[in-house]
């Protein structure tokens, strides 16, 4: 690490310190099942015991990207930095929530809102069956209703219009 890429470092973990917030530890990862709707009209069905054993059977954290980098970005071999890890998850009230790592960028990223919400990347059987968590995204335009990062608890929802572009 240089000189340059530390002190930018350290600067980004100052800025969120000297605001006096921290960004969420616990995030949801999936809404409340069985029956999870997008925003387009796709469906899925969540068992969330099925998504936590999947996790656990990993052995080791998730990456959570910017703008589902590891998926659209990453297959032809350019960048997709790691924004957070996610590092346990476990139901709740129907839902799954993951215990995330941040880095420091993505700290500020979120405390500043210009990152409010994640979208997760997962598998999922051709009936529609989520069957795993490959990781998640920070955007700004979440297929699903999920709780915002700016918020702490699966009451405080937000909608943001979904673009019909």
């Amino acid at each position: 690490m240089t000189k340059k890429t530390a002190t930018a470092i350290f600067s980004l973990a100052a800025i969120a310190a000297s605001k006096g917030k921290t960004p969420p530890e616990w995030v949801e990862l999936f809404p409340a099942g069985p029956e999870i709707k997008a925003r387009d009209g796709r469906n899925w069905t969540l068992q969330p015991q099925i998504v936590v054993e999947a996790f656990k059977l990993n052995d080791g954290p998730l990456a959570i990207d910017y703008e589902h980098g590891q998926a659209h970005l990453a297959p032809q071999g350019i960048a997709a930095p790691a924004a957070g890890w996610i590092v346990l998850v476990e139901e709740r009230d129907g839902g799954v929530w993951g215990k995330v790592d941040w880095t420091p960028k993505a700290s500020a990223a979120i405390i500043d809102k210009e990152y409010r919400f994640l979208s997760p990347d997962f598998d999922h059987t051709i009936d529609g069956l989520i069957l795993r968590l490959n990781g998640a995204g920070l955007v700004n335009r979440p297929a699903l209703v999920m709780t915002a990062l700016s918020r702490v608890s699966p009451e405080e929802k937000e909608n943001p219009p979904m673009s019909k572009a």
